[in-house]
């Protein structure tokens, strides 16, 4: 496995140090946890660029990256519709709250961290795409993780396993991204030491009592799920691509005044599968 300094990679640390301090502060702490996208104000590395097996091209994508010097803070990286979306749903979170971005082509990583930009999707059919193959997909997230180009958290599962129990995480992705990071999902605890904070889990469809795209089972109690996209979307009067950020961003509205996951919109199922 590479293993690449986090000074050589030259990303601001900084955001990382704040989380660790907030959490261990005793107060609850916002979370939001997104999908990287598309558009972004730096261009960087493509992953079509690159060939081999997916291991090589993995350590190929990474020498890449270690050779971009321009970088922003994430949450400034990124644009569009669906990222605008994403960040109206964080700005209806508190102050003090935390963004985190499921990069395809870095990893887990914090919106204040400072990052090069990059052309790599785990969604399927793009010339940039990871692959169409969930278990090469997972295998890129499980390799992307393992090098942890953050000092903060390193992994989905690392970050929910240290929730306290006034703290509050909503994570919203879309199908592809889910199943890419299902064996860092697997990793949350269960049973006696599952997380005690208020987790919701947006972008994933209810039909006939099962969910698409499947979650870890400990995690199936805090999936909010969505039955009819169509009427969702009309409910929420937005584009297709913001059904799901629009729907995060009502339900973290509402967890702020309402102190709880309970939503009533047309084309969403029950939460907590009740």
């Amino acid at each position: 496995m590479l293993v690449f300094d986090n000074l050589i990679m030259g990303f601001d640390m900084g955001a990382s140090t704040d989380v660790e301090k907030d959490m261990s502060s005793g107060d609850g702490v916002n979370h939001l946890v997104v999908g990287c996208v598309g558009t972004k104000s730096l261009k960087g590395p493509e992953l079509k660029d690159f060939e081999g097996p997916i291991n090589d091209k993995f350590e190929k994508w990474f020498n890449a990256l270690r050779k971009q010097r321009a970088k922003r803070k994430a949450m400034n990286l990124y644009g569009g519709g669906m990222w605008s979306a994403y960040m109206d749903a964080y700005d209806a979170m508190s102050s003090g709250s935390e963004l985190w971005v499921v990069s395809a082509g870095l990893g887990f990583i914090n919106g204040k961290d400072e990052i090069p930009g990059y052309n790599v999707t785990f969604k399927g059919g793009k010339e940039n795409s990871v692959s169409t193959s969930v278990r090469k997909k997972r295998e890129w997230w499980n390799m992307l993780t393992d090098e942890n180009i953050t000092s903060g958290c390193s992994s989905i599962s690392e970050l929910i396993n240290s929730l306290g129990e006034d703290d509050f995480l909503t994570m919203v992705l879309g199908r592809d991204y889910y199943e890419a990071v299902y064996d860092d999902l697997e990793r949350v605890n269960s049973g006696k030491d599952k997380p005690k904070a208020d987790i919701a889990l947006v972008g994933i469809k209810e039909e006939f009592g099962k969910y698409t795209p499947r979650v870890p089972k400990q995690l199936e109690e805090y999936v909010v799920p969505y039955r009819d996209y169509g009427k969702l979307r009309e409910e929420l009067d937005c584009s297709m691509i913001q059904v799901h950020p629009r729907t995060a961003e009502r339900l973290i509205t509402n967890y702020m005044k309402e102190g709880d996951l309970e939503l009533d919109i047309d084309g969403l199922g029950d939460v907590y599968g009740t």
